[in-house]
């Protein structure tokens, strides 16, 4: 059986992808992980290492794998949790992995996950970034993420030299960055053979980057753009961007706009951004226009930025709150909902069919909910007070039930909109 078990083990089919991200990171402090590990790497690695094209593993296990043999057919790395001191000694030009693997890496997808608000991480993170950009020089599927929670203070690109990028041949990346300024240094023609750009940002703030080049701007197929702070400066600043990619088939934008004089519905979408691109076929969005200040009356309801939404060929929904008689909140979003997250929600939100999505807040529900709650708790140990000293409540329960199916029949929309939140909070149709 031992032969047989050996010969399966080491086919190609079986070992050309290495997966060992399902390793805790805690694991890797066990004795007895460690003993195993030992085995792995004298025992097993040694007899494949030439079939290995892809390896998935937490980060803390990568020096002692990349010590243990060398890795000819490796073209595709996935490394979890990675440390920034360890980032530090793995992308310098004299790093093992550096002076091995430069010329070899085509696929490198990397998730940092101490990020922190002291500016020496920063400083790390953003030598790591132009280390990657500037040292691997096969790199055509890029994807470096972080903790979404974390706020960067900087600009993580600002040391990337505009003729010292040898990763000019990355096709598809994804990258956490800290304002537009940096996203902007991404398409000012250094990756000419761009066609995929996922950009998370921190703010959008006033840049005097200008973008000279068009031919990255023009190979531009899909772009999407997450902006994790609120904004005044979409308009000045992310709009004449995007009306520049003109052969731009997918585009997805979430982001917080305030104090504008009008909400974005469909109109805007389409005389703003669509026409523009003759050539996109998919649009999703999730955009919420805050703290705008409307003038006119009637003023604009959820009904209708509805139907300029379906005007404008969307499929999407939307709902609108007023904080006062001239500022409010339209939060507009395309269905069925697939973007990562969606921005927060109020009681007013309408339902809808949302795909691996988290709620980033959910404040005006959860207080709702929490209130509905108490009050639940606090007639139950009313009513149970009452059982205890002998009163009759089965009138009592059946007012109580009586005028419930009235207020429900009379606020049947309201009702409708507090059960679809219900099920948004309770049963998790999100990852």
């Amino acid at each position: 059986i031992n032969p047989k078990l050996d010969k399966v083990v080491c086919d190609i089919c079986f070992t050309k992808d290495i997966n060992l991200t399902t390793i805790s990171p805690n694991d890797t402090s066990d004795s007895r992980f460690n003993a195993m590990a030992d085995r792995f790497h004298t025992q097993i690695l040694p007899r494949i290492h030439n079939n290995v094209e892809s390896l998935s593993v937490q980060a803390s296990l990568l020096q002692r794998i990349l010590h243990s043999n060398n890795y000819p057919n490796l073209h595709k790395l996935t490394l979890l949790n990675l440390e920034m001191n360890m980032a530090f000694h793995i992308f310098n030009k004299k790093s093992l992995f550096i002076r091995t693997y430069k010329h070899q890496i085509s696929h490198l997808t990397m998730t940092i996950t101490d990020i922190s608000c002291k500016k020496s991480k920063e400083i790390t993170i953003g030598q790591t970034y132009v280390a990657i950009f500037s040292w691997l020089s096969n790199l055509q599927y890029l994807d470096l993420d972080g903790i979404d929670g974390n706020l960067y203070s900087r600009r993580l690109l600002s040391g990337l030299s505009p003729t010292r990028c040898y990763s000019s041949t990355v096709a598809h990346l994804r990258i956490r960055i800290h304002n537009f300024d940096d996203c902007l240094c991404l398409l000012d023609g250094r990756l000419h053979q761009l066609h995929t750009l996922i950009v998370k940002l921190d703010y959008v703030r006033y840049s005097r980057i200008i973008i000279n080049n068009e031919d990255t701007l023009l190979k531009l197929k899909c772009f999407s753009l997450y902006i994790n702070r609120p904004t005044v400066d979409f308009d000045n600043k992310v709009v004449p961007l995007l009306r520049r990619l003109s052969n731009m088939e997918k585009l997805t934008l979430s982001f917080r706009v305030r104090r504008r004089n009008s909400f974005i519905d469909g109109i805007y979408l389409s005389n703003e951004i669509s026409k523009y691109m003759s050539h996109l076929h998919t649009f999703l969005f999730d955009i919420v226009s805050d703290d705008t200040t409307i003038n006119v009356h009637p003023k604009p309801s959820s009904d209708d930025i509805r139907h300029t939404l379906i005007e404008g060929g969307y499929y999407a929904d939307c709902y609108v709150d007023y904080y006062t008689n001239d500022i409010g909140r339209c939060h507009i979003y395309s269905l069925p909902f697939t973007i990562e997250r969606i921005n927060y929600l109020t009681s007013r939100f309408p339902g809808g069919i949302f795909l691996h999505s988290h709620i980033i807040e959910d404040e005006d529900l959860g207080r709702l909910i929490s209130k509905i709650a108490a009050i639940i708790m606090y007639a139950f140990i009313g009513i149970t007070t009452l059982v205890t000293v002998g009163v009759d409540t089965k009138s009592l329960l059946a007012g109580i039930v009586i005028t419930g199916f009235t207020i429900g029949f009379a606020l049947k929309e309201v009702a409708t909109n507090f059960i679809s939140g219900i099920f948004l909070v309770i049963n998790k149709p999100f990852i």
